[in-house]
């Protein structure tokens, strides 16, 4: 298991190292995504400023709060695009043309090869630029966190990041389960924006079902509420509870229905 481990590694080394002279090759497409990322990020800014001008609190959400949860989502987000979204979002045409077949014999990890093969290093503008939103953000906090909640914020980011791998991932399984799964996915997705505001901003059915049946609600404010050091302890347990039920069910669904895609061929 550790010399197969390994050799993932490596091959996912060398896989980065060819995308990354993609890039080299197709500058252009690098200049084009990183200003339409950092002109998308500049307008919720600037919205953020707007509201605040006549608050000063949302959801019990200082302005300099609201940014760092804005930082945390792009943060996340933009290394999903960078190394996997794109994978996950082809993969339903992927199957219906039967050339998931190739992964099944080439000596590397399915999932390594299928959804971490092509990273797309043009959008890595997303995370740079997200860590000046972070600056941005610590300046506009009446008080500056400590480094120990910082670091556990970025841990918890990280963590953020498996569970949007696996909700990406328990998606892309519908696809041996439903005829075309490619609706669904840009639902999901355009849902998933509301990881751009506090959780605290849903009540009644909305809390329940951000927070525990589709937790994108999480993904960000967990982060950011350690970050600044906001006394919510429970909900930080409860909040790798899911995405440990989430990582389990997704792996489980995919699994059988890879299954079934190769007994059927």
């Amino acid at each position: 298991m550790l010399n197969d481990l390994k050799h993932n590694i490596k091959v996912f080394i060398h896989l980065l190292g060819m995308n990354a002279k993609e890039l080299l090759i197709y500058r252009r497409r690098f200049y084009i995504s990183g200003i339409a990322m950092i002109v998308w990020m500049t307008i919720y800014i600037v919205l953020i400023e707007a509201f605040y001008a006549h608050t000063d609190k949302i959801a019990g959400w200082s302005k300099g709060g609201m940014i760092i949860i804005l930082a945390f989502y792009y943060f996340i987000t933009s290394i999903g695009n960078m190394f996997f979204r794109d994978n996950f979002d082809s993969f339903g045409e992927t199957m219906r043309r039967g050339k998931l077949d190739q992964f099944f014999i080439k000596p590397a990890g399915f999932q390594l090869q299928c959804f971490l093969g092509n990273a797309r290093f043009d959008q890595i503008t997303g995370p740079v630029f997200a860590i000046f939103i972070f600056l941005y953000g610590l300046k506009e906090l009446p008080q500056a966190p400590d480094p120990a909640h910082m670091i556990a914020g970025i841990f918890y980011a990280f963590v953020s990041v498996i569970f949007f791998y696996h909700f990406l991932l328990l998606v892309a399984a519908s696809a041996f389960y439903l005829q075309r799964s490619d609706t669904l996915s840009s639902v999901m997705w355009n849902i998933s924006q509301v990881g751009r505001y506090p959780r605290q901003i849903f009540s009644g059915f909305g809390k329940i079902f951000f927070e525990f049946i589709f937790p994108m609600a999480l993904i960000t404010t967990i982060p950011s509420e350690i970050f600044i050091q906001a006394p919510t302890v429970p909900m930080h347990f409860i909040f790798f509870i899911i995405v440990g039920f989430f990582c389990i069910v997704a792996q489980i669904l995919f699994a059988k229905g890879l299954r079934k895609y190769s007994s059927a061929n």
